[in-house]
């Protein structure tokens, strides 16, 4: 099973994300459409977290309604992370080469 980020609106404005363990996008936004039904929450969009992004998460950050601020938070950490990636390999991919 795959982590999703699922995010929800609430009056129609963007409120938060849920991230939850699931086979399919399809199968998460059943998942929380049915846990959190009493809150009457819009599931709009889900996303597979890679493992890079999955292993950032803390303990308590599955299966929890993150409001949007928490939501914007973790997914700025997932953009500074991917950035300092995407920066090493840039780094180590110009170094010198010897020319034989």
């Amino acid at each position: 099973m795959a982590l999703y980020w699922v995010s929800y609106r609430r009056d129609r404005l963007l409120a938060g994300a849920v991230i939850v363990e699931a086979n399919s996008p399809c199968h998460a936004r059943k998942l929380v459409s049915v846990r959190w039904a009493d809150r009457n929450l819009e599931f709009t969009e889900g996303k597979a977290l890679d493992a890079c992004q999955a292993a950032q998460l803390s303990a308590n950050a599955k299966d929890q309604l993150l409001s949007l601020m928490e939501a914007h938070r973790l997914s700025r950490r997932f953009e500074q992370e991917q950035c300092r990636m995407r920066s090493a390999l840039q780094a180590e991919n110009s170094w010198p080469r010897n020319a034989a």
